[in-house]
């Protein structure tokens, strides 16, 4: 087991949804510094600290948690925890409930969402480390949904309007190719444009995470490029769904 892991096995993580909002920031240690230089290099999980400390991101020492603002649908913000450990059978072994929010009434938001620009494709991973790498790579207008529903994302859009075009890049398992094409009905009976990728087709590199961890920024970056350009040429031909029918 990695010695950074502060969890024994079986263990649950800290439950950050009953810290109040208001003195959360304190207790994580973000009104002093961000504590970087204390997060073990092994742990960075492949994105610098320039990437974290632009995202408003921060490390707790306590959990070994990595701290990411996220933004919900009425545009106040939220925090989500993420372990500080990119390796996946060692959760899954700890059975760790590695994510938890910081906030009021256990809300989880959207990371990065109040930054997205409509001038591009905005791409959409499922977790906020994932979301980092591509920011990591040069690649800044991508969101995260973290587990949200696409119908957070709209709520959040109908509020925001703009002709925003999204490429869906969940992860390459089970339960994020299940997702995919849910997430693009939503998105296309919303009346935005959609289309959907992913970053590998090796069934040991599922997310973009571990394609910037195992292979690389600079391989991670031109599989963005060739992505976002290959949906540029898909938009056009995006076909819309029909309106449902009306109940009489």
């Amino acid at each position: 087991m990695n010695a950074f892991l502060a969890f024994p096995k079986g263990s649950k993580a800290a439950d950050y949804t009953k810290i109040p909002r208001l003195f959360g920031s304190f207790l994580l240690g973000r009104s002093v510094n961000d504590n970087f230089d204390k997060l073990p290099s092994v742990d960075f999980r492949g994105i610098s600290v320039d990437t974290y400390r632009h995202y408003g991101c921060s490390y707790n020492l306590s959990s070994r948690r990595i701290i990411i603002p996220t933004v919900l649908p009425d545009g106040n913000k939220s925090f989500v925890a993420v372990l500080a450990n990119s390796k996946r059978q060692e959760l899954d072994e700890m059975k760790v409930d590695y994510k938890k929010v910081l906030a009021e009434g256990g809300t989880r938001g959207i990371f990065n969402l109040d930054n997205i620009s409509a001038d591009k494709p905005v791409i959409i991973t499922e977790g906020e480390i994932d979301a980092l790498s591509v920011a990591h790579c040069g690649y800044e207008n991508v969101i995260a949904l973290g587990g949200q529903s696409v119908g957070n994302l709209i709520e959040w859009l109908n509020k925001n309007p703009a002709e925003y075009q999204f490429v869906v890049l969940f992860d390459n398992d089970k339960a994020g190719v299940k997702a995919a094409p849910k997430a693009i009905d939503a998105l296309l009976r919303a009346g935005y444009r959609a289309v959907s990728d992913i970053i590998s087709h090796d069934a040991f590199k599922v997310d973009c995470n571990d394609i910037l961890t195992a292979q690389g920024s600079a391989e991670l970056h031109s599989r963005i490029n060739t992505i976002t350009a290959t949906a540029q040429v898909k938009f056009p031909d995006v076909k819309f769904p029909p309106p449902a029918k009306k109940s009489a």
